[in-house]
This record gives structure tokens, sequence and C-alpha cells, in this order.
């Protein structure tokens, strides 16, 4: 789901060319107007690209769009909470993703505020946390 003709556009093509047409629906639509119509939502490198004024709002409009047992699955960078994760080889490229995206204005979150986003999204179930890559890090929570 998404509102851009362009993002739907490649998003058709990427579902029709591995064969997942009949499992994989594209809608264009405002999450506003998807209350509990899907079985996931994905974001991936979203998280940080968005506002941390307007992230609230849009995890809380994200958790909404889920079904009950529907999960929210986040791929993004994780910065580091205190000098010792700084230190902490996992950190590495957050740390200095995070410094590159300040140039254009985008802040990574932590952990806390990672979190604190999708309980206050009203998700209440266990927040499963993996690190994959050079530091990204797969949050996953069932609704």
């Amino acid at each position: 789901m998404d509102i851009d003709d362009d993002s739907l556009a490649q998003a058709r093509q990427k579902v029709h060319k591995a064969g997942l047409g009949e499992r994989i629906a594209i809608h264009k639509e405002k999450v506003d107007d998807a209350t509990g119509a899907f079985d996931a939502c994905v974001m991936i490198e979203v998280l940080h690209e968005i506002a941390p004024s307007v992230r609230p709002a849009v995890v809380s409009a994200a958790a909404r769009t889920l079904k009950a047992g529907g999960w929210m699955v986040i791929v993004d960078e994780t910065y580091p909470s205190t000098l010792e994760e700084m230190r902490r080889p996992e950190f590495r490229f957050p740390l200095q993703t995070g410094f590159e995206e300040l140039l254009w204005g985008n802040v990574i979150p932590t952990r806390e505020e990672q979190e604190k986003l999708l309980r206050d999204a009203g998700l209440k179930g266990p927040i499963n946390r993996e690190l994959i890559g050079e530091g990204f890090t797969v949050l996953t929570i069932q609704r």
C-alpha cells in the first residue's frame, strides 16, 4: 500500500516477476483508509526517513492497518543509546549512517525510541529484535 504511483508500479512489477500475484495485493490508498485490512505492514529503511515529530502518528496509523494477529515488520538501523553501545561492532554502521543521515535532516532512532513508537501505537506483544547484515535491525511485533 502506498500513495506514490511510481512506487506502486515498481511493486507491481516485482510481485509479477516473482510470480506472487496470487499472494500479494498492491493498493493505492492512504493508511487511514485501511484500518484492520492487512496481514502485515513492512517498512524497509523507512522509519529513519520520517521526521521524529510525525513518527508516532505514522507508526500508529500503520499499526491500525493490521488485522488481529497481523505483523509489523521494520528493517532499519538502530542508533546506539549509550557510549558503551557506540563501541560495539554492531553499531559501527548505524553510527556512521546516523551522521550521514543528519545531512539530509534524518534522525535514526534508538532502541528505546523504536520500542516506544511500537508501544504507543498500541502494539502490546513481544518485540522481536534481530541484527542482520552490517548493522540493520529487524523488528517484528504481532498485533
